[in-house]
């Protein structure tokens, strides 16, 4: 009977390791390569080492166009331009059978490298700047194992993101982000079993997150019974304060401990943890945060996929 057990177990496991291996995302490295034309913020044209020319857009950001010069669309530009023409660049692309990776338009969705060993996207860079904004689109869980491809680096993209956000860079010193807020929400972690929401106290006081903050998503909105609401005061009650410069990250989402669901901790350091419940809030697709002050005032949005919301609202 133990033998069967065994073989049971070792059948199970080859089956759980050969369904990884059937879902993980392949890449593969490029270079050196040249770049002979920069569009915008976020696009240009390389030269393959076989001579061959692609178009090429970063993979995992948004940035403003090139004539768009209410959002920065010049300086993304320049910007980008001055990091790509430093000398050679390397691509990570995702194979397919018919070539590599490419967005709607066709281009090459990469991660770019100024060195062939690099460890860190020229992408973060222009999100550290703040004339990019973090873009993830179209993620699945398998998105999620260990090296798949899309969601490769994000957690120094995110890192770089609250960097540019605490700091009021670029794009997030223009008054379509609310430069004036302190208490922001800085990113949404929308993809898998887990959840999050980042926000950030930028300002130069603590803030006492205790009192009736309220944070809803785009179904939330207008429906107060919805279950996608979430009150301050219900979970760091009776006093929980983020000093200058701290994170807030709320977590839900089926991989939300079960024991600490409801739970808070970290109030009075630069980093407070809020586990909300079990069930996912955020829409892998588009979705929206809105942050609400104390006194019922609509204080902060976030949208994602980034910037689309402000061509729609002019």
């Amino acid at each position: 009977m133990k033998w069967f057990v065994c073989l049971t177990t070792v059948v199970l496991l080859l089956s759980v390791v050969a369904l990884a291996q059937a879902v993980q995302t392949s890449s593969k490295v490029i270079g050196p390569c040249w770049v002979v034309d920069v569009k915008d913020g976020d696009t240009f044209k390389a030269r393959l080492p076989d001579k061959s020319v692609i178009d090429v857009r970063y993979m995992g950001i948004s940035a403003p166009e090139a004539d768009n010069e209410l959002w920065l669309g010049p300086e993304a530009t320049d910007k980008n331009k001055e990091i790509l023409t430093e000398g050679s660049i390397w691509l990570e692309v995702k194979e397919t059978d018919t070539g590599f990776f490419t967005d709607r338009d066709g281009r090459v969705l990469a991660h770019v490298f100024l060195k062939e060993t690099g460890t860190v996207p020229v992408q973060a860079e222009l999100i550290r700047e703040g004339l990019a904004m973090l873009d993830l689109r179209g993620l699945v869980d398998r998105s999620l194992l260990p090296g798949a491809f899309p969601i490769r680096y994000v957690d120094q993209l995110i890192d770089d993101q609250i960097t540019a956000v605490s700091e009021r860079r670029g794009l997030w010193g223009l008054p379509q982000f609310s430069p004036n807020r302190d208490l922001v929400i800085a990113v949404i972690e929308f993809w898998g079993y887990q959840e999050a929401a980042c926000l950030v106290n930028r300002g130069t006081t603590p803030i006492d997150l205790a009192e009736d903050w309220v944070l809803r998503d785009r179904g939330a909105l207008e429906d107060e019974d919805a279950r996608n609401i979430f009150h301050f005061a219900g979970y760091l009650g009776p006093s929980c304060i983020l000093p200058a410069g701290g994170q807030l990250r709320v977590y839900n989402g089926p991989d939300t401990p079960e024991k600490k669901r409801g739970t808070c901790s970290g109030c009075g350091t630069e980093s407070v943890e809020v586990w909300w419940f079990g069930y996912r809030v955020w829409d892998n697709t588009s979705d929206e945060a809105f942050l609400f002050a104390p006194d019922g005032q609509q204080y902060f949005h976030y949208a994602y996929p980034p910037l689309k919301h402000l061509d729609e609202e002019g």
